[in-house]
């Protein structure tokens, strides 16, 4: 199961969220602000390079 919700900030005027059965145009100034705090702390935890390959790695290993 994929989670119901994703979105897409476009810039400081627009965002798109797709729910398991709609897609919503977001263009309010406070929601705006929301989905922006969002995408930066969901910033702060991603990895790049070998840490995601090891991450993988670990993710692949756990199921075997």
């Amino acid at each position: 199961m994929w989670p119901l919700e994703a979105f897409y900030l476009f810039d400081a005027a627009s965002c798109s969220v797709e729910t398991l059965t709609a897609e919503i145009s977001v263009t309010q100034p406070r929601e705006l602000a929301d989905y922006a705090k969002a995408f930066t702390e969901l910033s702060q935890m991603t990895v790049h390079g070998e840490a995601a390959r090891r991450l993988i790695t670990d993710a692949i290993d756990a199921l075997a």
